[in-house]
């Protein structure tokens, strides 16, 4: 349109020149009648602007065969059309641009439509109208345009991610109630076999626990799960607020014949009423029973719980164990070693032994228990050699050994 109005104009000149040059030679008058420029300028401006075309380029034009009013009414009517470079084009094909998982080997998007490459066919006005008109009506219908259609619409309503968060959120909800199953079993001190069973009386409840974790293994590996994640948070606690600590640590034997030592730990939480909190922190592979290895092992045992040497020195007010020379030997033992390196430590032996000890003396200094005693002991011997408790004492020791 801008070109024809400055061909016109152009024209018009030229015309105006020739008029002037034959009223030259006919008149003498000093008047010569020409275009004025306020009439040029008026027919710029009233010239509409095409700016509303719903294109990619800013110096797009229109199919030859349209003009304004024709593209604006076939946009209103579909909103997906597009023009660019006197071509048509689908806004929403070139969105989409695959149909992924629903194409199969009949159904693709027009790539003519994509990139915005279609022109009428024929040569005359009419017939280019017409050509256009089918092609948009073919397209508008065709399979392939509605189904993208279709995803458009699924995106913009976000309606994948809303079904992949409740996939999700039905996921967690039913792991959190078995999760509160096992830590119900552990709370209570029942065997991890019960699970199955807890869990088809909730069943039978009408509540929804899936399909998964509903074996005795599961419910170990979860209760170990749940004590691990428990007893971060504890130790964290402990950390952010320097709470005061205690350590009591004692040695055991396993079926293996390998020697243990067993961590526990024991702090004042203000939140929790009563006496103190006592809970055990760790066991602990000895190499050896010395005082100088059990010291090291302890040590890298609060370190890898986050109690470092800083802690240590300002928290660590108390330090429990058997009265073992070991333990408590006033020249080498885990205590003074302890103290050299903490001096405010105070070192306690454990009232627990120490009633062990006191019984035992006492059993010695009366003989009517000694028969008891005796009786008792050959209970453990018998019992203790049975073929059945051999056999599992075998394959336990059996697994121990290395397999080349």
């Amino acid at each position: 349109m801008d070109a024809f109005l400055i061909n016109w104009v152009k024209k018009s000149e030229k015309r105006q020149a020739n008029t002037e040059l034959e009223t030259d030679n006919s008149c003498s008058s000093s008047k010569k009648p020409r275009i004025k420029e306020e009439v040029v300028s008026k027919i710029v401006l009233e010239t509409p602007v095409l700016n509303d075309i719903n294109c990619e380029d800013a110096d797009f034009d229109l199919p030859v065969c349209w003009n304004k009013t024709q593209a604006n009414n076939f946009q209103s009517a579909n909103d997906w059309l597009s023009i660019k470079n006197k071509s048509l084009g689908c806004r929403v094909c070139k969105e989409i641009k695959t149909l992924g998982a629903y194409a199969d080997k009949n159904l693709r998007l027009s790539t003519v439509w994509q990139d915005c490459l279609v022109q009428p066919n024929c040569t005359t006005k009419e017939s280019q109208q017409s050509s256009l008109r089918k092609k948009i009506f073919e397209h508008k219908k065709s399979e392939a345009h509605n189904k993208a259609l279709e995803i458009s619409t699924q995106l913009k309503k976000k309606e994948i991610d809303c079904q992949v968060e409740n996939m999700h959120e039905k996921h967690f909800s039913t792991t959190e109630k078995v999760f509160r199953t096992v830590y119900k079993i552990v709370k209570n001190q029942r065997p991890f076999v019960d699970l199955p069973h807890e869990v088809d009386l909730q069943v039978l409840n009408g509540i929804s626990l899936g399909k998964i974790l509903h074996s005795d293994k599961t419910c170990a590996a979860i209760a170990s799960h749940i004590a691990t994640e428990m007893k971060k948070n504890i130790c964290k606690d402990i950390i952010s607020t320097k709470k005061k600590i205690s350590v009591l640590i004692d040695e055991s034997t396993t079926l293996s014949k390998r020697t243990v030592l067993i961590v526990v730990l024991r702090v004042l939480f203000e939140d929790i009423p009563g006496d103190p909190y006592t809970f055990n922190l760790d066991l602990i592979e000895l190499s050896d029973a010395s005082a100088e290895s059990i010291t090291k092992e302890l040590l890298r045992c609060l370190n890898e719980h986050g109690f470092d040497e800083f802690f240590l020195k300002h928290c660590f007010i108390a330090f429990a164990s058997d009265g073992a020379s070991v333990m408590l030997g006033k020249n080498s033992g885990v205590a003074t070693r302890l103290k050299t390196m903490f001096p405010n430590l105070v070192v306690w032996h454990c009232s627990n032994h120490r009633l062990e000890l006191a019984v035992n003396d006492v059993v010695d200094e009366v003989y009517g228990i000694n028969h008891f005693k005796i009786f008792m002991d050959k209970l453990y011997t018998l019992y203790h050699q049975s073929p059945k408790n051999q056999n599992e004492l075998r394959e336990a020791a059996n697994s121990l050994v290395p397999k080349f």
